[in-house]
């Protein structure tokens, strides 16, 4: 599913679904909490940098090697 295509949602919880890909530019760019964690996710792919309003982040038990380039700038 595309998220983008739902622009108002600014909580998304998709813990716990064995997610093994977020497609790049998948995401509503007004996310403000973002619950990806319990998944089988190896990289974000770029979908969370363009994220200027997001808050928070939940990643934790994932199969991520790094994140390094992958998350928002702040400015």
């Amino acid at each position: 599913m595309v998220w983008q295509d739902v622009p108002y949602i600014q909580f998304l919880m998709m813990g716990d679904n064995d997610i093994v890909t977020v497609e790049k530019d998948a995401l509503p760019l007004h996310l403000r909490h973002l619950h990806i964690g319990l998944n089988r996710l190896t990289t974000l792919n770029g979908t969370i940098r363009h994220l200027r309003s997001l808050e928070w982040l939940f990643i934790y038990s994932n199969k991520l090697v790094s994140i390094e380039n992958e998350l928002p700038t702040v400015g």
